[in-house]
């Protein structure tokens, strides 16, 4: 099984998040991109052996997995540049309103992988993650302070949360349902 990294870069502005995305698989760029981490530092393409710097340049935190077809498994990153390390073509950048963010279902709570996730529900995930981590009950005062206000003031208007949910399900499995 392939592992895939994938990285949104992002820029929250007042009403909605600019974004791109990134991804490379472990160990095929290079023999010393052996762990995620390495792998994020790769594509922000900073710390070329200085990884202690890296703190000053953006913030980043693994957000989520899933499988994909044929054989791979990707872990998704939120990446948040300081604005002078963006280092992206702008024709790469997309908008997303934060009214349109929006997570993906399940149709049954036992088969809990959605039948489709794309880009933008990744980011939705991702958002209300970075959103926990700024301000909800599991709040981290290393990742909320490296984080400018400007970045704090949109993420308070995202409901924090590790994960997704199921919609009007009961969370017990029968049988007959399963």
């Amino acid at each position: 099984m392939k592992t895939v990294i994938e990285a949104f870069f992002v820029t929250l502005l007042e009403d909605r998040v600019r974004w791109y995305c990134k991804s490379m698989e472990l160990g095929s760029a290079n023999a010393t991109v052996q762990t995620p981490d390495d792998a994020i530092h790769v594509l922000v393409h900073c710390c070329q052996g200085q990884r202690h710097d890296c703190q000053h340049h953006y913030l980043s935190h693994s957000t989520s997995w899933r499988f994909e077809s044929p054989n791979n498994l990707v872990l998704s990153y939120i990446v948040y540049p300081h604005e002078k390390h963006v280092g992206s073509p702008t024709n790469e950048w997309q908008e997303t309103l934060l009214q349109d963010l929006r997570l993906v279902h399940s149709h049954s709570p036992c088969d809990p992988r959605p039948p489709m996730i794309e880009s933008h529900h990744v980011l939705s995930h991702a958002l209300r993650h970075l959103a926990l981590l700024t301000h909800g009950p599991a709040a981290d005062a290393v990742v909320s302070n490296h984080l400018p206000e400007s970045a704090r003031r949109f993420l308070s208007q995202v409901v924090p949360a590790l994960a997704g949910q199921l919609p009007e399900f009961h969370l017990e499995c029968s049988a007959e349902s399963c």
